[in-house]
């Protein structure tokens, strides 16, 4: 077993890997400052995460690592909130010294239009987070931080970002981008993309996390093809 100290947006946690894939997947956020939560996954608690896992997704086979990895995920989120931090589904694309949060329902396709980015304005853009990155409020706006959680394509960086925009994304024949307004549907709608344990607990400190973080980003909907020019549209919509 190893022991490390993980600084995640401003948060130093200590954590106990128990395989060193896990402590690889943390290390570009390994710190030497002291940490202000402790987190290790017993045995038991292992085994708890991945009847879990079976429950939820029957037929396939977990490796204890992958195990200790969801069961990481489901414990350091609730601590980061703690700390007014949000673990948030999206992919954050930081661009002209920007940041640009892609969000929306699962299989839309938020990584191919962030890829698309980093290809139509390179070398200017980059992903800093390809699925979890952290959100926080701080110095009169919300900036985004990578975080372990980078999805199945594996990208991200150790790297904040003041973020300017958040964007739905919904498919659709064509590419418009349209401003969405700063109400209670809106809020509703990024705290089902919050990442955390007992959500519907914590629902109206969530909600107001997100109304003061209304009062610093711009919120948007892309409607998109699968195409480089739905970037093209995305930036010229969300800088007009």
């Amino acid at each position: 077993m190893a022991y490390r100290h993980v600084k995640l947006g401003d948060t130093v946690i200590g954590v106990y890997f128990h395989f060193i894939e896990n402590e690889k997947r943390f290390s570009i956020f390994f710190t030497e400052a002291k940490p202000q939560y402790l987190v290790e996954i017993s045995p038991s608690r292992l085994m708890e995460e991945k009847e879990k896992m079976h429950e939820m997704y029957p037929g396939r086979v977990f490796s204890d690592i992958d195990v200790e990895f969801n069961a990481l995920y489901t414990e350091i989120p609730s601590l980061l909130f703690k700390k007014d931090i949000i673990t948030f589904h999206g992919v954050l694309v930081e661009m002209n010294n920007e940041g640009y949060l892609f969000t929306g329902d699962s299989g839309v396709g938020k990584s191919t239009h962030a890829g698309y980015w980093t290809e139509v304005f390179s070398p200017d853009a980059r992903i800093i987070n390809g699925d979890k990155p952290l959100l926080q409020i701080n110095e009169g706006g919300v900036f985004g931080y990578g975080s372990p959680w980078m999805g199945k394509e594996n990208i991200g960086i150790n790297q904040q970002i003041r973020i300017k925009a958040i964007c739905f994304i919904q498919r659709n024949t064509n590419n418009s981008v349209c401003p969405l307004k700063n109400n209670s549907e809106t809020v509703e709608k990024l705290i089902r993309q919050t990442m955390i344990m007992g959500r519907e607990q914590k629902l109206l400190d969530l909600f107001r996390w997100y109304k003061n973080a209304l009062n610093y980003v711009e919120i948007y909907q892309l409607d998109c093809t699968n195409s480089k020019e739905a970037a093209l549209v995305a930036f010229k919509g969300m800088n007009d």
